[in-house]
């Protein structure tokens, strides 16, 4: 396995291979001979050797931009203030006095033992326990591949590149940097085993294979154009590298080059990503590819399809209002909440005070709001109604993929 690899190391291995040597020795007699427009055969060799370079440099830009942590900044509070004081704020719903403790600084200046505040929409930026919590969820699908809301308690730990998707929490910092989880999975993303040919490895065959046949066939060469067709030490010197040159496949190598980085292009317009162009000639020889369906393979957003009547004397404008004075009543939006904010954007006409509220989580799978008139709740249909006609109008839109909320 090896590490990303530096561009000078990068530059290296494409230059010094065994193939560029037997053609850079070949140029030197050429040189010697002094007949430089003889040495055209070394533009294979560039090229070739070019190719490999922009491309494998081209991939390790965008490896290098691979990191699971966004977020710049976080929500720290004070030294000043101990943990107990902490909780104690929490539990009283005092936030003005919490936001007075908290000061925002960069994930860089995080160390080990710091303590932030983390709300919904949040992206956990280091390794940490819940000192505190709120009934904080987090979404892990960018570390584990799975898209459900994980509920996290006091003593809990928390993975940097998670997010929070309901609920608040404080967290005490475990690890930072390069000790941060996320940070440790992006550097084996990196890592790669490198990719075989066989095009490739039995085109270096032959070449090595005919390197031990050209020394001798070279000078047996050079002594007959020197010694017996009696030309001169530039002229046969040219004649033998003509001669050893045809021995050597060099257009097939550049042929193979230029069909790998073809390969490369039309995988490019499908947004893949090719580390090394070799990988074309293995993935050629898949005939079943098989994909795990995980909740990182999508985009994860949203929007609502329809609203379906249950009763139908009450005007859809009223089912809309009611919607937009639920959902728009919680800070915390999910990819859920936001598509219900784009499609139910108009409040309703008769606007009542909202007196109690039960914000979405996981566990519950559903949200409601009390007003001094009526209680609404929205969520999925099996844990608001036992009514089997509802349940069955349900089940039939789920079972063509839709999520559907009573």
């Amino acid at each position: 396995m090896n590490k990303n690899k530096s561009k000078k190391e990068i530059i290296i291995s494409h230059i010094f291979t065994y193939f560029n040597m037997l053609n850079l020795a070949l140029a030197v007699l050429v040189i010697i001979s002094g007949q430089y427009k003889n040495m055209l055969f070394m533009g294979i060799v560039i090229s070739n050797t070019l190719i490999g370079i922009v491309q494998e440099l081209k991939v390790k830009k965008l490896i290098d931009q691979l990191s699971l942590i966004t977020a710049s900044k976080v929500k720290r509070f004070t030294k000043d203030i101990h943990d107990e004081s902490l909780g104690q704020l929490y539990l009283s719903r005092n936030y003005e006095k919490i936001q007075e403790n908290l000061e925002e600084a960069n994930i860089e200046d995080l160390q080990k033992g710091d303590r932030i505040e983390l709300s919904i929409g949040d992206q956990v930026s280091a390794d940490g326990c819940v000192l505190y919590s709120d009934n904080i969820e987090v979404d892990e699908s960018l570390l584990t591949g799975e898209g459900d809301a994980i509920h996290k308690k006091a003593g809990d730990l928390l993975y940097s590149g998670s997010f929070v998707t309901a609920g608040k929490a404080v967290m005490t910092v475990t690890n930072t940097g390069d000790e941060n989880y996320a940070n440790r999975l992006a550097a084996k993303a990196r890592t790669k085993k490198r990719a075989s040919s066989q095009m490739q490895d039995s085109i270096n065959k032959i070449i090595k294979l005919v390197s031990f046949a050209i020394v001798p066939i070279g000078i047996a060469l050079f002594c007959i154009q020197y010694f017996r067709v009696g030309d001169s030490i530039s002229d046969s010197l040219v004649q033998t590298v003509a001669g050893v040159l045809g021995m050597i496949p060099e257009g097939l190598v550049l042929l193979t080059s230029i069909s790998f980085i073809l390969g490369v292009g039309r995988l490019a317009k499908k947004n893949a990503l090719v580390q090394e162009m070799e990988a074309i000639e293995a993935l050629a020889r898949v005939n079943v590819l098989c994909l795990d369906k995980t909740g990182t393979i999508t985009t994860g957003e949203m929007k609502v399809n329809s609203v379906h009547q249950l009763i139908p004397n009450i005007d859809l404008e009223v089912i809309n209002g009611i919607v937009h004075d639920l959902i728009f009543e919680f800070d915390q939006v999910n990819v859920t909440a936001k598509a219900l904010r784009q499609y139910f954007s108009k409040p309703s006409k008769e606007i009542n005070q909202v007196i109690s509220s039960i914000p979405f989580s996981s566990k519950r799978k559903f949200m409601g709001i009390m007003t001094t008139k009526r209680a609404y709740m929205l969520g999925a249909p099996q844990m608001l109604t036992e009514d089997e006609k509802v349940l069955q109008v349900a089940d039939a839109f789920s079972a063509k993929g839709y999520r559907t909320l009573l």
